[in-house]
C-alpha cells in the first residue's frame, strides 16, 4: 500500500500597510469672517476661533497663515502625508500612542528631507519614500481611516458665541 503523504504549505502574507489618516483631519483655528486657518488658537492676537478641519477651512475659502506654520492646503492633494511630531518621528496619524506633542503634515519625501524618523509602533515606515518607490500598492488616504472623535464628532459645526470677540489680525 502506498503511503499519502501530504505537505502543509504555509504561505508568508504580506503584513498589511496601515492606512495613513487623512490630512483633511488636521485641526485648524479659524474665526467666521477672518481671511486664514491657524494652527495656534490665539495667532496673532486672534479672538473668537473655533476648531475646524483643514478640509473644511479650505473649502470655506480659507487661506494658510504664515506665522504659526499652518499646513498647506496643497498636502489635501497629495496621496501621502504623514503627521511628524515634535521628536521629528513621523507617524501614519497622530493617534498612535507614541506620538509626542503637536502635529506637523508633510509628505513623505519631505520628511525624509528633514531628517524625521520613520516611527516603528505604527508602522509609518511603509510610507518612508524608499518603500513607497518599491510598492505599488500601498493604498492612499481615505477619509474613513482612523477617524478622530474629534474629526468625526462634528468640529465644523462648531460657532463661536455670539458674544465672543472675533478677529484675525493679518
Amino acid at each position: 500500500m502506498d503511503s499519502d503523504t501530504s505537505t502543509l504549505r504555509i504561505s508568508a502574507e504580506a503584513t498589511p500597510v496601515p492606512t495613513l489618516k487623512p490630512a483633511g483631519a488636521f485641526l485648524v483655528y479659524h474665526t467666521p469672517h477672518g481671511k486664514w486657518y491657524h494652527t495656534e488658537e490665539h495667532c496673532s492676537g486672534m479672538l473668537g476661533a473655533s476648531q475646524y478641519t483643514l478640509e473644511s477651512a479650505v473649502a470655506n475659502g480659507k487661506k494658510t497663515c504664515s506665522v504659526c506654520s499652518a499646513p498647506s492646503s496643497e498636502l489635501l492633494e497629495e496621496p501621502y502625508v504623514v503627521w511628524v511630531d515634535e521628536n521629528q518621528v513621523y507617524h501614519v496619524s497622530d493617534e498612535c500612542a507614541d506620538f509626542s506633542g503637536k502635529a506637523s503634515l508633510m509628505t513623505p519625501d519631505t520628511a525624509a528631507r528633514e531628517g524625521c524618523a520613520p516611527c516603528e509602533r505604527c508602522g509609518a515606515a511603509a510610507y518612508s519614500p524608499e518603500a513607497l518607490a518599491s510598492l505599488s500598492d500601498v493604498s492612499p488616504t481615505e477619509e474613513t481611516a482612523m477617524s478622530t472623535p474629534e474629526a468625526s464628532a462634528s468640529a465644523d459645526a462648531q460657532q463661536p458665541s455670539p458674544s465672543a470677540q472675533t478677529g484675525d489680525s493679518h
